[in-house]
């Protein structure tokens, strides 16, 4: 009830103050520093650290009234991950036995979104428009590389190198995204704009078949700074 209360009212306040003077498309670029974690369903993973990585897109917002925009664009998002999970692993693949050990995994993976976000100004404070954005980002997965480290008695497994592991994640995925941000007009089509991003996964990053097998279920998390310009 109160989720469906949100949206009414962000509904009503779109509704409101409809003005002939706005531009009915924005597009412009951004980019900023994320700070990644991962979280997990089950207790499957846990996390280690926090890990910062770089996000940068295109942004178009379409104008239904001065004050409110439906905004999406393309992104490419950098998913970072430093996690421990328990799996079965041998010595030697195909040829020794397999033992249930703890494995520590350094994740690199290049998603590109699509966000489909509904953004609403709220106040105008010294010429700098204050607004909030929330919605849903679709991911597509470009790259998914992992370096393992595992112990299984006096043998020591450390990979020094990161391997393809496109086939243990899912090719598409799902988060929710919510910003707060705000615009300044240098010129009379021209704005920069500054941005808090808060992004939670809404669907496991892991294939089916990884996560049948054993694999963590992992539910990737961002808080991003993001700055820009549009046009």
């Amino acid at each position: 009830m109160k989720f469906k209360f949100l949206i009414i009212s962000a509904l009503m306040f779109c509704t409101m103050s409809v003005s002939a003077q706005y531009r009915e498309y924005v597009v412009g670029l951004k980019m900023g520093p994320s700070w990644n974690w991962m979280s997990s369903a089950k207790e499957s993973a846990s996390n280690n650290q926090t890990l910062v990585s770089f996000n940068y897109g295109l942004v178009v917002d379409k104008y239904f009234s001065e004050k409110c925009a439906v905004s999406s664009g393309l992104m490419v998002n950098h998913v970072r991950g430093d996690y421990d999970f328990h799996a079965q692993r041998s010595i030697l693949n195909g040829v020794m036995p397999e033992y249930e050990v703890n494995v520590h995994r350094n994740l690199k993976a290049t998603y590109l979104c699509v966000p489909v976000m509904l953004k609403a100004k709220v106040v105008e404070i010294s010429g700098f428009d204050c607004y909030v954005q929330g919605g849903v980002d679709f991911g597509f997965r470009l790259k998914a590389m992992a370096k393992d480290a595992y112990l299984i008695g006096v043998y020591h497994q450390n990979d020094e190198d990161f391997s393809d592991t496109r086939d243990d994640f899912k090719l598409l995925h799902t988060s929710f995204d919510l910003g707060l941000g705000t615009e300044y007009q240098i010129q009379k089509s021209v704005k920069v704009f500054g941005q808090f991003v808060y992004n939670r996964a809404l669907t496991n990053l892991t294939s089916n078949k990884y996560s049948r097998d054993g694999g963590p279920v992992l539910l990737p998390n961002y808080f991003a700074f993001e700055f820009g310009v549009l046009f």
